[in-house]
């Protein structure tokens, strides 16, 4: 029966509806619902689709396999191992792989029963291929050790055979390793197929992990500490370039004696690379190879890379790669296909074209879970119907954008570097689209601010997903309201949402009510003061710093100034956007009073980070602490003092410099519960989580493994202080990152530095925080207020003070507690 396209649509709309409302858990999101091409990315073609593991390129036009072949009688083993390696090939080129794995399956089975090892191996090397462009790694992989142990260990393998099945093996292993984000390992099974066969795809292959590799570096140098550690990985860059132009250059020469999608992909490469694009000769052969290829998926994506390069005949190719498609069948590369045509009508200005465009391809993609593509044609919808006036429509269609764009990373363990790289400005606009929209003056229902809270909350989402690199599986996500996941009645959630040219600001109280005030400070204005403030809060000769305090104060606070004093709150807990989130609240101050003096302050991330499950069985403080000179980082020579007095206040133990090294950190936390870790060592958050890290006696302890060693920790941590840590101002993500280690690894609340304090004055302080909630008994937020109260009161200047970020969970620690269950146990 026909299904009218109003209700497929209807059907679209309400699945993406869903999908946004419920949002799918990792496990929900299965690898036959992201196929290889899919975890590309937004630059699927090259990406994505690989034509390697011995399988032809067959025309899906021409081929004679079609649905309807019958099985022929009478066949012999060989005929019929014939018979399913064409069957598989056609159905592969048709994009069915299960069937196509099935196929070959039975091939592989005849010639294991003949004896025929070689033949054995192919057929396995393509049941691989497919694995892998199912996004099913484990299955590929162990399909490949299957032939790896064929080839080593059966002497009836050909010797000529050995190297070419050998060298196709190892190119398969490099395609799986890419995918999981091993780029060294990646590297080092291309270079040992391409020392077994000199083949023009493994060297396309090795320029694609050479450029990941150089987006990666420059995210890194981004936001790296300066100094000698920018200088190397700067480095790093440079060599990584010079090694994509060494493969580049080898396969554009290997590219003029083959006519094929490979030597196509070379030229694409070297347009990439060559600070001159390609020749005009270089074009009108890529052109000419471009005809001549035949019909399949990995014609189409190459075609779509190709127009973006070729923009005097940009329509040619990307109508040329529709049609294809849809002659072939394809309804996912279609749906790409249709979303560049979609983006290209765009840009000329054919906006009626572009929405056609955009319907279409939503619905091939929604009918493959193409998530990749479905976000992109959604999106584009959106802008058109934003620009048309139709807000209804637009905030709709945006709702089903954000929500794909989530169920493609949702539980990806690879982001790629080039989407990481153009995050800021390729995906995160989707975001501050709709919520331009939804915080616009007009409407100003409670429904409103719940939505947009809520799409807040998906942009700090993909924010951490684009730090860490991955789909961050371990973040669980509820649907809004979240006030009361986070603060009690005794306390306020405030939110800032920074837009191009203007601030909202969300006073969000613990029943469900929501106070929104809009200041006409944007972007640029409030990044520029708050660098300028974050800079002369470090400097104790400033004069500056009251000035740009109360500007500050004026542009966040004052607005619901009113509305704070009557709800009177002893904290607020701040889910800030933008710089905002490196800059120390405490230290606002309105003409006569620091902030700190009237209200208590708390960061989150939002997210429900607040975990506080009061599940301790412990109540042992562990102390570590580095207090020798390591590399170019200084000398740290009170570290000894901190964590003597962290442990003689909370009656825990202490490890100092060679105890205090990677693993006996790991281990330590593996084997003993522990209330509160303290760790007083250098430590740097940056833009990224590769250029995160806090330093160990003998090496440092990067973000994704110190998130590692958190989660694998014996008991539920319920603090984590990180007492000489800095944020990199330079990057929105810094002190997301620090959040998100906490959030991801179970960790109830992080008490960080935004500026390395002078350490002459850190053991004190921490003395008094630490005293303020063991002896005082004290929340974490109040035992934070009275130490910077205490100091203003000295008239000790904000540099001292004002660097501590208490991120997370702000009640009290109740280590009296903690301590009864563990005696009774």
């Amino acid at each position: 029966m026909l299904l009218s396209q109003d209700f497929l649509r209807e059907k679209s709309i309400l699945l993406s509806v869903l999908l946004i409302l419920l949002v799918i858990s990792p496990k929900q999101a299965s690898a036959k619902e992201k196929s290889h091409d899919e975890r590309g990315g937004q630059n699927s073609g090259l990406q994505g689709v690989k034509n390697q593991g011995g399988l032809q390129q067959l025309d899906a036009d021409t081929h004679p396999l079609m649905d309807g072949f019958a099985h022929p009688q009478n066949f012999n083993s060989f005929d019929e191992a014939n018979y399913q390696s064409s069957l598989g090939a056609y159905f592969w080129q048709k994009g069915d792989y299960l069937r196509a794995i099935d196929a070959w399956s039975k091939e592989a089975e005849i010639y294991q029963e003949r004896g025929l090892i070689d033949q054995q191996a192919d057929a396995t090397i393509k049941i691989a291929q497919t694995y892998l462009n199912l996004g099913q790694l484990t299955l590929a992989t162990f399909e490949l050790n299957k032939v790896l142990s064929l080839t080593n260990t059966d002497e009836r393998v050909e010797k000529n055979s050995f190297y070419e099945i050998l060298a196709k093996t190892q190119s398969l292993l490099g395609d799986v390793y890419f995918e999981i984000g091993d780029l060294d390992k990646a590297e080092e099974a291309y270079k040992k197929s391409l020392e077994l066969s000199r083949q023009l795809s493994v060297l396309n292959s090795l320029v694609e992990i050479i450029l990941q590799k150089v987006g990666l570096a420059q995210l890194k140098v981004n936001t790296a500490k300066k100094g000698q550690e920018t200088e190397i990985i700067k480095a790093e860059s440079r060599l990584y370039r010079q090694k994509a132009d060494k493969y580049a250059a080898l396969a554009l020469e290997l590219s003029q004696n083959e006519e094929s999608i490979h030597s196509v992909e070379a030229l694409i490469h070297w347009a990439k690379l060559s600070p001159t694009g390609l020749t005009t000769e270089q074009r009108s052969r890529g052109r000419k190879l471009l005809l001549k290829l035949p019909r399949s998926r990995v014609t189409i994506f190459t075609l779509i890379n190709w127009a973006k390069l070729d923009s005097s005949q940009t329509s040619k190719w990307l109508s040329m790669a529709s049609l294809m498609a849809e002659d072939i069948g394809d309804t996912l590369a279609q749906s790409y296909a249709l979303v560049e045509l979609g983006l290209w009508s765009e840009k000329t200005g054919n906006i009626k074209t572009a929405l056609l465009y955009a319907q279409k391809a939503e619905l091939l993609a929604q009918s493959r879970f193409a998530y990749s593509s479905l976000y992109q044609a959604q999106w584009l919808a959106a802008r058109i119907y934003r620009v048309n006036g139709n807000i209804n429509s637009a905030l709709s269609y945006y709702s089903m954008a954000i929500a794909s764009y989530d169920s493609s990373v949702t539980g990806s363990e690879y982001i790629r570097a080039e989407r990481r790289l153009n995050f800021t400005r390729e995906i995160e606009p989707m975001y501050r689209e709709m919520l331009q929209l939804l915080l616009n003056e007009d409407r100003s229902k409670s429904s409103d601010l719940e939505s947009a809270l809520f799409i807040f909350d998906k942009l700090r989402l993909a924010q951490l997903q684009n730090y860490f690199g991955d789909g961050c599986f371990e973040v669980e996500r509820q649907v809004l309201p979240i006030s009361e996941n986070l603060i009690d009645e005794k306390a306020v959630a405030y939110y800032s949402i920074i837009l191009e040219d203007q601030t909202h600001f969300i006073l969000s109280l613990a029943d469900g009510t929501y106070f929104h005030h809009v200041v006409d400070s944007g972007r640029t204005e409030i990044s520029e003061l708050g660098r300028k403030w974050y800079f002369n809060l470090q400097n104790s000769a400033s004069r500056k710093l009251l000035t740009q305090s109360r500007q500050l104060y004026d542009i966040i606070i004052r607005p619901v100034e009113k509305q704070l004093q009557q709800i009177n709150p002893e904290t607020i807990v701040f889910i800030h956007d933008g710089i905002l989130r490196n800059l120390p609240m405490a230290a606002l101050y309105d003409g006569e009073q620091f902030l700190a003096e009237k209200w208590a302050s708390v960061s989150s991330i939002g997210l429900n980070f607040k975990q506080n499950s009061q599940a301790f069985f412990s109540s042992s403080t562990a102390a570590f602490g580095l207090g020798v000179k390591i590399g170019d980082w200084s000398l740290l020579e009170q570290v000894p003092k901190e964590i003597k007095s962290v442990a003689d206040i909370t009656g825990g133990e202490q490890f100092l410099n060679e105890q205090f090294s990677s693993d006996s950190f790991q281990l330590n936390l593996s084997t003993t519960n522990y209330l509160v870790v303290h760790v007083a060592t250098h430590g740097y958050f940056g833009g990224v989580a590769e250029n995160s890290l806090i330093l160990a006696y003998n090496r440092s302890v990067y973000a994704l493994q110190l998130k590692d060693i958190l989660s694998e920790s014996k008991g539920n941590i319920n603090m984590l202080v990180l007492s000489a840590c800095e944020t990199a101002i330079g990057s929105e993500l810094s002190a997301l990152g620090i959040a998100g280690i906490a959030l991801r690894s179970g960790v109830d609340s992080v008490l960080g530095t935004f500026w390395a304090v002078q350490d002459v004055e850190q053991p004190e302080l921490i003395k008094d925080f630490y005293t303020n909630i063991y002896v005082h008994n004290l929340d974490k937020a109040k035992a934070l207020q009275q130490l910077q109260i205490k100091q203003i009161q000295e008239k000790t200047h904000p540099a001292f003070w004002a660097a501590f970020n208490l991120i997370g969970d702000y009640q009290q620690i109740d280590h009296l507690l903690a301590t009864t269950i563990s005696q009774e146990l």
